[in-house]
C-alpha cells in the first residue's frame, strides 16, 4: 500500500510542507548543500554509460508514477482535492511526484552523484517519454484563442464558501 493510500491529501500536503522547510532550514545548516527535490541536478558531464543507466532509471520511475497516478487511491485523492478550496489535484500529483523521487533515492553511501534524480529530472523525463507518460500524451491544455485586448467571456463558474453557481462577471447575469 502507498503512501498516499494511507493518507489523506490534506494530511500529505500538510507533511510535505513541513518536510520541505526542514529541508530548506537543514540545507541552510549544513555544508553539503543537499539540492531541493525540485531543482534540477546538474552534474554534467556524465559519461555515456552514466546517462543510459540514468535515463533507465528515469523510465522506471515514470513507470512507477503512472501506476501511482493511476490508483484508485490517487484517482480519489485528486478528485477530493479538486473539491477543496485548500487544494487542487497539482498537490496530489506533486505528492506522487515526491513520493516516486523518495523510492528512488539511492542512499548507499557511494559518492554517485549522477545517479541521484530530483522531480525536475522526472518531468523532463516525462516530456522525453510520452507514451509512458500518458499525462503528456493526452495533455488536454492549449493555447486559448484569446489574444490581449479581447473581452473576457462571462463563463459561469462556482462561488468556493457555499458552491453556488453564478458567473465571471455576476453583475451581467451570464449574458
Amino acid at each position: 500500500m502507498s503512501n498516499i493510500e494511507e493518507e489523506t491529501i490534506h494530511e500529505k500536503i500538510q507533511r510535505l510542507q513541513a518536510e520541505l522547510a526542514a529541508a530548506e532550514n537543514e540545507k541552510k545548516h549544513l555544508s553539503n548543500n543537499t539540492p531541493s527535490p525540485f531543482q534540477e541536478t546538474n552534474h554534467e558531464p556524465f559519461t555515456d554509460f552514466q546517462k543510459s543507466k540514468r535515463e533507465e532509471k528515469l523510465i522506471t520511475m515514470l513507470h512507477r508514477e503512472n501506476e501511482l497516478r493511476r490508483s484508485p487511491a490517487v484517482q480519489a485523492a485528486m478528485e477530493k482535492a479538486e473539491e477543496s478550496v485548500n487544494s487542487e489535484w497539482m498537490d496530489v500529483v506533486e505528492a506522487v511526484q515526491l513520493q516516486v523521487v523518495d523510492e528512488f533515492r539511492e542512499d548507499d553511501g557511494d559518492d554517485e552523484s549522477w545517479n541521484d534524480v530530483s522531480v525536475h529530472d522526472l518531468r523532463l523525463a516525462a516530456q522525453r517519454h510520452p507514451s509512458i507518460a500518458h499525462w503528456v500524451k493526452y495533455n488536454r491544455a492549449r493555447c486559448g484563442h484569446l489574444q490581449i485586448g479581447d473581452v473576457a467571456p462571462n463563463v459561469p463558474v462556482r462561488r468556493a464558501i457555499n458552491g453556488e453557481l453564478t458567473h465571471l462577471f455576476p453583475s451581467t447575469n451570464g449574458t
